[in-house]
This record gives C-alpha cells, structure tokens and sequence, in this order.
C-alpha cells in the first residue's frame, strides 16, 4: 500500500537535508528529464514515469508531480532502488485536471537517498500525456455537464443478449452534443443498427434516445479484480469543432441486474 506524504513535506525535507549537511552529494542524482512514453491508463488517477540514476546507487524514496494540468496532489513515498546508470519506472498520483490548464513545464520532484543523504531534486517531465489527459477529462466534465449520458430501461431480454438503449438528456446549456461511438467491456459487445450512429443531441433538443443490443461475448469466467471492467461501455461523445472525448457508463437497476443473471447463467451452464 503506498503512502501519501504532503508536497510540502517532500519539499521540506528535501531542502532542510540538503542546508543541513555539509557533503551534499553533487547534482544531478538523477537524470534531469524524463520522457514519458503513451499513457497506458488514460483517465487513471497514476502516471507512470520512468527515472534513471546518474553516477551512482540511489533509492528514491518520495515523489510529487507539478503541473499546469491537474491540481497538486500529496507526494507519495516510493522506496525504490535504482543502480548507478540503470533506469526503472515509478508511479505517481495526480489531482483533478485543471480546466482550463495553467501555464507552464511540469516536473517530477523526488526525494532521492544517496550516499547516506537525502536530497530534493525536480526533474523535467517530456511528452503529451499530461496535456493529451487534461484535454480528455476537461472535455468529459464540459459534456457530462451539460448532459447525462446513461442506459435506458431493459425493452427485451433473450440470453445471451438484452435489448436497451443509450440515453443522452440534456441538464444545461444548449449546444449540441454527438454520440459518435459505443464501445462494449470485457464481458460484453454492443451493437448499434447500421446508420443509427452517429446520433445528435441538437442545439434545441432536451433527449436523444439510441437502441442498442448488448450480448455477452465470453462464457469463460472473468479474469480475477475485473468485475468492475466487465460492467464499465464507453461512449465517444463530441461538441461542434471539438475532438470526441471518451465518457464511462455503467448499467443500473433492472439493466444490471439482467446483464448479472446472464453471466451468472454462463457460469453454472455445464461443459461441453
């Protein structure tokens, strides 16, 4: 379990150790930038980043993100050896996404043990990952707060698949929104009847109603920590002269309570 340290901890300590010894090690103890590769988790609360060490052994044992895209979040400590020239990766929490983002770099600050001491040292971080979560979750609150985006009721049932539909509902504002795609999970697939999408909430327009049929796609159990996953549609919606964004739905009431029966269903059905 990681633990969370506040910022301002890792600062203080960072440079109450670094006035208060004499043989401060000299910088850099890591290498200065780090370059992010593609987000593996888009949407996720952690960005991975990979660190490699300068001339010698370190163990970094916290770490914090400052950036012009989310909100400062607590540092959280790591306790990671790296060798001397050797690289790893660590993971590192950030906040909110600030909508509309600031200005300026981000950086990655790391309390760093080397040689007995610890030191604060901010590394530059590379790479369009903040920039490219910033704009997808500031577009998904810009959309979701002018819509609700949801499944309707259950119109027809027939293991494996369920018949029901996506609703769009307008709670402000009057632009328009476009349900451009609907993307199934682990455990199911969804089908839209060919032309439906994409589908627009219009500028005066209060509801937009889309039939979907959802079947399930696997009868092989699902994988261990993934019952979240398997219950978890995607929609792309977009605004005019806008990128869609990618938005969550789950089903609810009698809609989840099918979709459960059938995978349960699945499950006891016997072998072939």
């Amino acid at each position: 379990m990681r633990h969370r340290l506040p910022l301002l901890a890792l600062v203080v300590l960072g440079f109450s150790v670094i006035a208060g010894c004499a043989a401060t090690p000299v910088f850099p103890v890591v290498e200065p930038t780090a370059v992010l590769g593609e987000d593996p988790e888009a949407g996720g609360r952690w960005i991975e980043v990979p660190v490699t060490a300068a001339d010698r052994d370190i163990r970094i044992t916290g770490a914090a993100f400052l950036t012009p895209y989310f909100t400062t979040t607590d540092g959280v400590e790591v306790g990671l050896d790296v060798a001397a020239g050797a690289s790893d990766t660590i993971n590192v929490p950030v906040g909110a996404a600030t909508c509309p983002a600031g200005l300026g770099a981000t950086t990655l600050q790391l309390v760093v043990e080397v040689d007995g001491v610890e030191v604060l040292q901010s590394v530059a971080v590379e790479g369009d990952v903040f920039e490219q979560r910033n704009g997808e979750e500031c577009g998904q609150t810009a959309i979701t707060g002018a819509i609700t985006p949801s499944f309707g009721s259950v119109s027809a049932s027939d293991a494996p698949a369920v018949s029901t539909s996506v609703l769009l509902v307008r709670v402000s504002g009057t632009e328009a929104v476009t349900l451009e795609s609907v993307r199934g999970s682990e455990q199911f697939s969804v089908t839209v009847d060919e032309g439906a999408l994409p589908a627009t909430l219009e500028a005066t327009g209060q509801r937009l109603e889309v039939p979907v049929t959802i079947t399930s796609i696997r009868c092989d159990g699902l994988p261990f920590g993934s019952t979240t996953t398997a219950f978890a549609f995607g929609l792309e919606l977009s605004r005019p002269g806008e990128d869609p964004v990618p938005v969550t739905i789950r089903p609810e009431g009698e809609l989840l309570a099918t979709l459960e029966d059938i995978v349960a269903s699945c499950d006891q059905a016997p072998s072939g």
